[in-house]
């Protein structure tokens, strides 16, 4: 059986909050042609990976 990394273990919590929604504070409302989607996130994620999402957070 294969060890996991740390980065692996990391990756897999992050995962596994936002398939739980745990500590969501962000809910996307998009839309698809007839159906509307809703995206669940963390506003820390999203602020860290975009400096455009970061403004609109703050």
């Amino acid at each position: 059986m294969p060890t996991r990394s740390n980065k692996d273990i990391f990756v897999r919590g992050f995962a596994k909050a936002l398939e739980e929604k745990w500590q969501v504070d962000v809910q996307l409302k998009a839309r698809d042609s007839d159906e509307d989607v809703s995206i669940f996130a963390q506003k820390l994620v999203l602020a860290s990976r975009s400096e455009v999402l970061k403004k609109i957070l703050n």
